[in-house]
């Protein structure tokens, strides 16, 4: 993903480039600066910039765009169980986006829990009545 004149301090970075993993996550990253100087930024600069410019979002609205996406509705039809450990992007009804790694309990029937990069207390549960639609990447 590269940004031009991105939202960055001092407004003296022309070029930020992200490189994306298969699982949609921010790797690593580069800046350019106005004046020709080029550095690789640091892992907080990478995962602050990632969120900042709404990149897991960017990303995944690319692969839909491109087809590159399965898509499921819970609250109609259960997920599949070959779907857990996966990393996938929740959209629930009001449009808010989540992504993180799907875990599916057979003990728990009626939704599903999302292990989540930063949350605190363990994956989040989401009952697949509010849920509007999971994807997966193919």
């Amino acid at each position: 993903m590269a940004y031009t004149n991105p939202p960055a301090g001092l407004g003296i970075v022309q070029m930020l480039v992200l490189d994306i993993d298969a699982n949609t996550r921010a790797t690593q990253g580069h800046l350019t600066f106005k004046d020709g100087v080029k550095r690789e930024m640091i892992k907080e600069e990478v995962t602050y910039y990632y969120e900042l410019l709404e990149g897991p979002k960017t990303v995944w609205d690319h692969l839909d765009a491109k087809y590159q996406l399965t898509k499921y509705a819970p609250a109609t039809t259960p997920l599949p169980d070959r779907l857990a450990g996966h990393f996938v992007r929740v959209i629930i009804q009001s449009g808010k986006n989540f992504f993180g790694t799907l875990v599916i309990e057979s003990t728990r029937p009626g939704g599903f829990s999302l292990a989540m990069d930063g949350a605190i207390g363990g994956p989040i549960r989401f009952e697949n009545n509010i849920v509007r639609e999971v994807q997966v990447a193919k």
